[in-house]
């Protein structure tokens, strides 16, 4: 690795402005994967953090959600929605607290238009988790939005060094990843895991992060898999901006491990774009 890639990880590694995702959101985690954990014990965690349960609320009131209803507490919430959901819904508006702002702006690239594609790949990764039948497509969706975490990551920690990883990539046409490489010495994808292993995301979210770029390991992971197929149709889609140019090609081997033909890329093209109407409430807690 780089002395770049080691100031970066030593960056990641040693951040400590982290004031939800280790106190809130950490329990969360912990208290979902408990088949103890009741709505009411998720309520008292959650209501204890004002901002986040009134980001919950307006999320779960929204039209990406889709209740019949009103809710007005967290507990109803959870009921209504389950705990997956909730859960997801707190690790993503947590996270796009922790990195909100501007970013780098370069020519066709913004940390807006990232953040765009995150959330169309977090929707894909939903539609496609269901079209499977796939046993946890919130989870997913928090796979896909958190993929590309590592190039906010190396974005606000080193602003310079993402300025020179646009350039390189766009004055050598090649991906991001690969000029990350050049640069660092390492690429988001890794920069992304470490985080997880950071914030001890669950390998179902951790690995889609890791291997978004080398679904060989599908068969280990239907998440990878999954995110894989998701992204690269974002990309073809040019649904936000994830900082490429260069088309990005799905897998065959994937999509038939996923028992997905062809065809159901463009089948599901409307689909994601309707969802991704409703889902821009997310955008908003980015800002």
């Amino acid at each position: 690795m780089s002395e770049n890639g080691d100031k970066i990880r030593n960056q990641i590694l040693h951040i400590r402005e982290l004031p939800t995702l280790p106190s809130v959101v950490d329990r969360i985690l912990r208290l979902v994967s408990s088949p103890d954990t009741t709505a009411q014990d998720l309520n008292k965690i959650i209501a204890n953090d004002m901002s986040l349960s009134s980001k919950i609320l307006r999320l779960a009131n929204s039209a990406f959600y889709g209740l019949s209803r009103k809710v007005d507490t967290i507990t109803e919430a959870v009921v209504y929605l389950g705990f997956n959901m909730v859960k997801a819904m707190a690790l993503s508006v947590s996270v796009f607290d922790l990195f909100r702002g501007s970013g780098t702006s370069y020519k066709y690239f913004s940390r807006e238009a990232l953040w765009r594609h995150a959330i169309a790949c977090g929707v894909t990764s939903r539609i496609i988790s269901r079209k499977i039948k796939h046993g946890n497509p919130e989870t997913i969706f928090m796979s896909g939005i958190l993929h590309d975490i590592g190039k906010v990551i190396v974005d606000h920690y080193s602003h310079q060094e993402f300025r020179e990883i646009l350039a390189y990539a766009e004055a050598e046409q090649v991906f991001i990843k690969d000029a990350e490489e050049h640069v660092l010495g390492v690429n988001h994808a890794k920069v992304g895991y470490w985080l997880a292993e950071w914030w001890k995301l669950p390998e179902v979210i951790s690995d889609p992060i890791y291997y978004h770029h080398n679904p060989a390991v599908y068969r280990v992971n239907t998440g990878v898999a999954i995110v894989h197929v998701a992204n690269a149709l974002c990309r073809q889609l040019q649904l936000g901006n994830s900082g490429d140019e260069l088309f990005l090609d799905v897998d065959p081997e994937v999509l038939s491990f996923l028992n997905l033909p062809i065809s159901f890329l463009a089948e599901i093209e409307s689909q994601i774009r309707e969802e991704l109407e409703k889902a821009d409430i997310f955008l908003s807690f980015t800002r």
